[in-house]
């Protein structure tokens, strides 16, 4: 539990530029957070610093076993990357100290979540909104922006933001295929616009750093005016378990 829990400052005092290559002789700092073994195989470490306002926020190490010149050139590696990395590292630290828990539904509970809601706008006298969002697009830009991304962990990542629009007066859940339900509780029966909107918002500022989206396909029900029942308003986008 203790390996790897450098002290930044520590850290500060040797990384001196935002790529920086040691050979095992320069490693000795290093000691006390690895491992006997893996410390004397280490001929030689690259460590790429990202750094926003100056500080270094996070820090790539990488340690090859072997005296060879197997790392890229220092000076190609490409800045533009290493700001983007930064930039998400920042966006995803935001997300996850964030106070206010997502209400992602997992999807054997959709059915029992959208009675309960229902339940719950029926009482407030309100009408139920939801919004089944179809997510290829944006997986298929993101992935295709970065391919090492999972698109499955993605799309759970998206849900998770987009269920931050949603707290206590609604829920997200996966729906089949790339589908996300969304529902709100709402005075209205017509709120769809403004929630579009503020879809678009969020993924374009979290996901696409500031970048157009892909056009979103959404599709829309209202309760009770669509249907009554959970079946009635969602059975086109259930996900089927087998």
């Amino acid at each position: 539990m203790r390996r790897l829990r450098i002290p930044i400052a520590q850290i500060e005092s040797h990384i001196k530029t935002d790529v920086s290559l040691f050979q095992q002789d320069e490693l000795l700092f290093l000691e006390p957070f690895l491992s006997r073994r893996i410390f004397e195989s280490s001929e030689q470490a690259l460590f790429i610093a990202f750094r926003k306002s100056g500080k270094c926020i996070a820090l790539l190490l990488e340690l090859d076993g072997e005296a060879e010149d197997n790392f890229p050139v220092l000076e190609a590696f490409p800045q533009p990357l290493l700001i983007e990395t930064t930039d998400f590292l920042m966006r995803s630290r935001k997300k996850l100290s964030g106070s206010v828990q997502n209400t992602c539904s997992e999807a054997s509970q959709l059915m029992q979540r959208t009675e309960r809601t229902i339940n719950q706008a029926k009482n407030e006298g309100k009408h139920l909104l939801f919004l089944i969002l179809d997510l290829s697009p944006l997986l298929d830009a993101l992935t295709e922006i970065s391919p090492s991304l999972d698109r499955f962990t993605l799309a759970e990542d998206l849900r998770g933001g987009l269920s931050l629009l949603t707290t206590d007066q609604g829920f997200c859940a996966e729906g089949k295929d790339d589908y996300t339900i969304m529902a709100l509780i709402s005075k209205k029966a017509h709120s769809r616009s403004v929630l579009v909107h503020q879809i678009n918002n969020l993924l374009k500022r979290e996901w696409f750093g500031g970048r157009e989206i892909p056009p979103l396909k959404i599709f829309s029900r209202t309760w009770p005016e669509d249907g009554k029942q959970a079946e009635e308003l969602l059975a086109d986008f259930i996900l089927k378990r087998k």
